[in-house]
């Protein structure tokens, strides 16, 4: 099997960074190319055309619709993940029926009041956590390609802390403001407070160059669909 390219459609405000680092990194852990709308910068096509490229492009799409809610009164709704999904639905029933789609909430049942629409189909919760989110993707890959043998969500995240940890050394080579650790004494609350410190750091797209650059220096062990 070549290489799956998969279109995450997800929001980009800084709340959200933790679960969209978390599906670029499970991207590519499962041996498949990310695609998101800021990896092209062309402004002399509109926003549009490019989403649309990525969707022909990509084998997979990941949609996540946990923003379509508005934060407070008067607010507008988020309806880009929506309408994402909607042309990714389109392309798949008309043009590409093989196409694999799998949709994201942080809460159940919360998308039968904005899309109802989707009724009846299984939506995965991931609950604003990466433990959950990692447990959502493993269970869907495993159905979709028939995986025999896959880590258990907490070895997965276990993986991703020790990612935490060489991206925090890169990062410190190249300038970045690392705050030092070592009055921690609790494992888990040292990797927690270095993930928060540089995810306000790194941009999306350089997150995706290192895992990328992980991956392909053999730091990190790649499933095989």
């Amino acid at each position: 099997m070549g290489k799956i390219n998969v279109f995450i459609n997800c929001p980009y405000d800084d709340k959200y960074r933790p679960i969209m680092f978390g599906l670029i990194y499970f991207t590519f852990k499962v041996g498949m190319n990310p695609l998101l709308s800021l990896n092209n910068k062309d402004s002399g096509d509109v926003r549009i055309n490019k989403i649309i490229d990525l969707i022909k492009k990509s084998q997979v799409g990941i949609h996540d619709v946990s923003r379509m809610v508005a934060k407070k009164d008067k607010d507008f709704c988020r309806l880009n993940m929506p309408f994402e999904l909607g042309i990714d639905y389109g392309f798949k029933k008309f043009v590409n029926n093989k196409k694999k789609i799998l949709v994201l909430d942080s809460l159940p049942y919360r998308y039968q009041k904005g899309l109802s629409d989707l009724a009846g189909v299984d939506i995965s919760i991931h609950k604003n956590e990466i433990l959950e989110l990692f447990d959502v993707l493993r269970d869907w890959i495993i159905s979709e390609y028939n995986i025999t043998e896959i880590k258990h969500s907490a070895a997965l995240k276990y993986e991703y802390d020790d990612f935490h940890g060489w991206l925090n050394g890169k990062l410190e080579e190249q300038g970045y403001d690392i705050l030092n650790t070592e009055e921690y004494d609790e494992v888990e609350e040292e990797i927690t407070y270095k993930y928060v410190n540089y995810i306000d750091e790194i941009k999306p797209k350089e997150f995706i160059n290192y895992c990328k650059k992980y991956f392909e220096n053999g730091n990190g062990k790649v499933v095989n669909l």
